[in-house]
């Protein structure tokens, strides 16, 4: 294990695979995935705006230490409630058919918010949201799910990067949306949420491409997906990723209530470097693929943390905190990204979505942790000692995770040099295609 480093390259050696996003969308089916997606999350980010605030935060403002509280409520109810089980159902049930049928329920659980918020029936509303949500988490793991049989392995970062940045172009959208339709048309513009949804479901319709689970599920036991996510590469990259974000989330936290001036603004202005770091994550995790193994990932993600919270450390004020959280944000997200196209690749045949739900859980419950240790300690031991602490645990992370295995069970074959790669034409049939994807294995990437 003390040799990894010297056995590995920091950086890759041979040519990298370069993959034009854009590209992508000539594969009709993933181009369907990518507008149905956005669509539906359009509408659900104007949900949010049209119901969310009226349901669970009575007020937008308030305590910065109350309104993180509330974030972590709202997002603990779909992730525990929904999370251990939207993997079974990924797998069990044709996904195809949970893509398309999850949009109809969609829609008529839109229409009961706007009947139960016509007459005003706030307990039905709010459980008819709550449904909302949960159904949300299981749809999010169907499609990612469904990523790696619609474009071919050395495809899936680039796949990825661009659906989680149009996720953060498609918030943008609904939620203008959804600002202009609470102004003019208070909850009756949730009717217009009814109609995306149902575009969604027909564009999900149109994909024809096998997607697991059904009829075409590979009968795989719990045995082999806990097998797998004991697995080096699975285990390294849930454990790389969860533990960044657990300490992303105290930091977080940590800086939100430091800056807090008693109402929502220092909350909202963290918010938006999280959200601008996030996007700008998404658009480089790509180029940072193509010229970095995934352990040169995490050992940068972990380092680069490290200096920034130094950074805070010498100089604690705004100035320098906001802009820590972009970085800290834009950091994780490069790592998630190839975390995520890891577990994609190496998930067990049958198992995908019980492998991936439950590293989406894992990950997800870091952060909720992670905001609830900076709300617990920071007004105990101060800013200082919290960034110190921090500096620590990101230093020692590095170290970690230079030096932690994941070589076990990789694939003796050979990475297909650059050459070799040829991209499908837009008009290739539907089983050329498949196969294609099927024959190529860039194990180097992921």
């Amino acid at each position: 294990m003390s040799n990894t480093l010297a056995r590995k390259p920091f950086v890759r050696q041979h040519q990298p695979v370069h993959v034009q996003r854009r590209a992508l969308l000539r594969f009709p089916d993933f181009r369907r995935l990518v507008i149905g997606q956005f669509i539906s999350q359009c509408a659900d980010a104007a949900t949010s705006i049209l119901v969310a605030q009226y349901v669970l935060f009575e007020s937008a403002d308030g305590p910065t230490a109350t309104l993180l509280i509330q974030s972590v409520l709202s997002a603990a109810v779909p992730l525990f409630l929904a999370g251990p089980i939207s993997g079974v159902i990924a797998d069990r049930y044709s996904r195809r058919t949970i893509l398309r049928s999850g949009q109809w329920i969609r829609v008529l659980l839109a229409l009961g918010l706007l009947v139960s918020s016509n007459y005003g029936v706030k307990h039905v509303l709010l459980l008819i949201f709550a449904s909302g949500l949960c159904l949300t988490k299981v749809l999010y793991t169907t499609r990612i799910t469904t990523i790696r049989h619609l474009v071919r392995q050395h495809e899936l970062v680039a796949a990825d990067s661009l659906l989680l940045t149009l996720s953060n172009v498609a918030g943008a959208c609904g939620g203008a949306f959804g600002v202009i339709a609470l102004r003019y048309l208070h909850h009756i513009g949730l009717v217009g949420v009814m109609a995306l949804h149902a575009v969604a479901a027909i564009v999900f319709a149109g994909i024809i491409t096998s997607l697991g689970g059904g009829h075409d599920h590979v009968p795989s036991t719990w045995r082999a997906a806990i097998r797998n996510l004991a697995s080096a590469k699975t285990r390294y990259a849930i454990a790389s990723t969860s533990i960044h974000r657990l300490l992303f989330g105290t930091a977080f936290s940590s800086a939100a209530l430091f800056l807090d001036t008693g109402r929502s603004s220092s909350y909202a202005l963290l918010l938006g470097a999280s959200g601008a770091g996030s996007f700008t994550g998404n658009a480089t995790a790509e180029w940072v693929n193509e010229h970095l193994p995934r352990r040169s990932v995490a050992i940068v993600s972990y380092l680069g943390s490290s200096v920034v919270a130094w950074a805070c450390l010498i100089h604690t004020t705004g100035n320098t905190i906001v802009p820590a959280v972009f970085v800290l944000s834009f950091l994780f997200q490069n790592l998630r990204v190839c975390s995520d196209a890891t577990v994609q690749k190496n998930a067990t045949k049958g198992a995908g979505g019980r492998i991936f739900a439950t590293y989406d859980l894992v990950s997800n419950a870091s952060f909720l942790v992670g905001l609830l240790v900076g709300l617990t300690f920071l007004p105990i031991v101060g800013m200082g000692v919290m960034f110190a602490s921090l500096i620590g645990a990101f230093g020692f992370g590095s170290t970690v995770f230079g030096l932690m295995s994941r070589d076990e069970g990789e694939s003796s074959q050979e990475p297909i040099s650059i050459e070799s790669l040829q991209v499908p034409d837009a008009r290739t049939t539907r089983n050329t295609s498949l196969g294609i994807r099927r024959s190529l294995n860039i194990h180097e990437s992921c």
